[in-house]
């Protein structure tokens, strides 16, 4: 950790790095939303984890809770670097009638296992920026990842 997380949205961002890197699919399963998409990638992400197929490591290098205004913008800055595209973040609330959100933008390095690397990842280690969709539904009470932005 480079940069802390400032808010509960935040932190779960945070969490979902650290518990995809220690192997903790329950707590995963917590911070995400319960939709289809999500358990199937639990699943997948826990199979592949038993087989050694793993991220070794995360760098958060800085994380951010964007304004509204920023939503709306294509480019966050002129760094080329942290560059990252969030579009339809209003179709995702309002198909989850989400009554309160924030989007998250990471900026992280990531480092794969050596058997994730000798089997050829889409993203390999690297930096990366990403943004997170972390809400509350009207079901649910507490905050939880409801899409994963573009890397």
């Amino acid at each position: 950790m480079e940069d802390m997380p400032k808010n509960i949205a935040e932190e779960i961002v945070v969490n979902n790095f650290l518990y995809s890197i220690e192997g903790d699919f329950n707590a995963m399963s917590d911070i995400l939303a319960g939709i289809e998409t999500h358990k199937i990638s639990i699943k997948n992400e826990e199979k592949h984890f038993n087989e050694g197929i793993y991220m070794k490591s995360y760098t958060i290098h800085k994380i951010t809770t964007l304004s509204k205004d920023q939503y709306n913008q294509e480019k966050l800055d002129n760094d080329e670097e942290n560059t990252q595209y969030y579009h339809n973040w209003n179709m995702i609330v309002e198909k989850y009638n989400l009554k309160e959100y924030e989007i998250i933008n990471a900026n992280f390095t990531q480092v794969h296992s050596d058997k994730s690397m000798e089997l050829g990842s889409q993203w390999e280690d690297g930096r990366y920026t990403r943004s997170f969709i972390v809400g509350k539904s009207p079901d649910d009470n507490s905050y939880k990842i409801y899409d994963f932005g573009m890397m």
